[in-house]
């Protein structure tokens, strides 16, 4: 078996990111990896001060805390399962930030959930988990969530 010393577990607190994050805990607890759990802020995801339309920044704030405050619950669970762990809130692109967390931090294996859209949504809205694959210099695990329409598993 393959000894991890770091692994990375990017998460936007979706199901599929759930399925992710379980399956991270168990094999940083089977390995004795440290735990890097990562959140991309991104908020806004639209603004266009131009024609007057922004977010107030207390509605910013609030969502950055509540986003802050499920990361640290999710540490807890964690640690609760015995892990070592250490929490990413950053800013920016995901794919961007999260590959800057893995490469700061040398991960050998990044996990991450994945919708699993198809046809025209897998199009339109691409995939975080791919775009972040292809950029990694680790190995990656991408968890797949149930498909949307799908029965729950």
């Amino acid at each position: 078996m393959t000894t991890y010393r770091t692994i990375v577990c990017a998460t936007d607190f979706s199901e599929p990111a759930q399925a992710a994050f379980d399956e991270a805990v168990h094999l940083a607890r089977m390995t004795g990896s440290t735990l890097h759990l990562v959140h991309v802020f991104r908020f806004p995801l639209f603004e266009y001060p131009q024609y007057g339309v922004t977010i107030p920044e207390q509605i910013v704030q609030d969502a950055r805390v509540e986003a802050e405050e499920r990361l640290a619950t999710e540490a807890e669970r964690a640690r609760e399962a015995d892990c070592e762990v250490r929490i990413h809130l950053v800013d920016g692109v995901p794919a961007d930030a999260i590959h800057e967390v893995v490469s700061q931090g040398q991960a050998d294996l990044l996990v991450m959930g994945t919708r699993a859209h198809h046809g025209l949504a897998h199009w339109v809205l691409g995939s975080v988990a791919e775009r972040t694959a292809r950029r990694v210099p680790c190995s990656v695990l991408i968890v797949k969530g149930p498909s949307p329409g799908s029965p729950a598993r």
